[in-house]
């Protein structure tokens, strides 16, 4: 399927390194893009190439075997959780029997990252060009075990004259509260220039984090720490992977390339209240996250509750959608310069 309108294209074709059909939207004209998105490997933005510039790096071997890589989502339960269990409202969720095989003492990044995702619809006119995903966990599903909370998410990737947004919506299918968080975890290629990529993540604070990256749950000013970036910080000087919260307001992500005189703003809605930064091990990516809430952020909620701290409940942020209701945000990547 291909329809065509103006300069905005989508279309649904077989890429043979990962073996599945993926959605391509493109961009034509003065300023080229193509982004594309593999709805049956856990609905993964593989791709954003922006006048020929390949800006997300993916291993598409990895990719195919359903590993991180990419820009994946995460949801409902982002980032790492306590023991590899949950408690919400008094009942505790066991996700003892998930082994990613990587990483996965404290079960990290989420259910659906490796999971299909349904395709809704696609289209393209002089606006731009999109397609939806969706992904329900109910019972008889076997995420609904580790995730007995009756939801979908669905997701609406648009590609327009300046950025690709990714809309998020999250809706109660019963009559029980869901809990949940949302991120995205992009891999944005360094081309190597570690030393000529800069970052800036304008936030106050940082999570204090014990043994596994768990978050204790007192935050910590970044003035004065290894971890301030409010002023661009070459990615080279940096080695950290770091939890940011009280994010300045509209203040965007930044990732900026000397070599392509290109600048990624990153930006969200405000229910976006956390932001990762991930710089160790390689030289050729580092990982610039939006997620709602913090890591663990169901456990630190209870927590938070049973001893009326009010503050960390809010540095938890973890949103809870009722009985039939929905909760709507969005990501986007905006592009500057050459």
């Amino acid at each position: 399927m291909r329809v065509s309108i103006d300069q905005f294209t989508v279309a649904f074709v077989d890429d043979p390194a990962l073996g599945e059909s993926v959605a391509v939207l493109r961009r034509e004209g003065s300023s080229s893009a193509e982004v594309r998105v593999a709805p049956s490997l856990g609905s993964n933005l593989y791709s954003y190439n922006v006048s020929g510039t390949e800006l997300i790096y993916c291993d598409m071997e990895r990719l195919a075997q359903r590993k991180w890589t990419g820009n994946f989502v995460m949801w409902p339960i982002p980032n790492r959780v306590r023991n590899k269990r949950y408690t919400f409202e008094g009942k505790t969720t066991s996700l003892e029997d998930i082994d990613r095989g990587e990483g996965d003492g404290p079960c990290i990044h989420g259910l659906v990252d490796n999971q299909v995702f349904k395709v809704v619809n696609s289209s393209a006119d002089a606006s731009g060009a999109r397609v939806i995903t969706s992904i329900a966990i109910v019972e008889g599903t076997p995420m609904f075990r580790h995730f007995p909370y009756a939801s979908r998410l669905t997701l609406t990737y648009e590609l327009t004259s300046d950025a690709v947004t990714v809309f998020y919506r999250v809706e109660s299918l019963d009559d029980t509260p869901v809990p949940f968080g949302f991120g995205l975890h992009p891999y944005f290629a360094t081309f190597g220039e570690v030393d000529n990529t800069w970052v800036q993540v304008q936030a106050a604070d940082y999570m204090e984090r014990a043994e596994g990256l768990i978050p204790t749950g007192r935050t910590l000013p970044v003035a004065d720490s290894a971890f301030d970036a409010r002023e661009p910080q070459p990615v080279g000087s940096l080695s950290v992977d770091v939890d940011y919260l009280n994010l300045v307001p509209d203040a965007p992500l930044v990732m900026s390339w000397d070599s392509l005189g290109k600048t990624l703003y990153c930006e969200a809605s405000p229910d976006f209240e956390h932001s990762v930064l991930y710089t160790e091990v390689r030289d050729d990516f580092i990982c610039l996250e939006y997620q709602t809430g913090a890591t663990d952020m169901i456990n630190l909620n209870e927590k938070a509750i049973n001893t009326g701290d009010e503050i960390l409940r809010k540095d938890a942020n973890l949103i809870v959608v009722q009985p039939g209701q929905s909760h709507e945000g969005f990501i986007r990547f905006r592009i500057a310069g050459n």
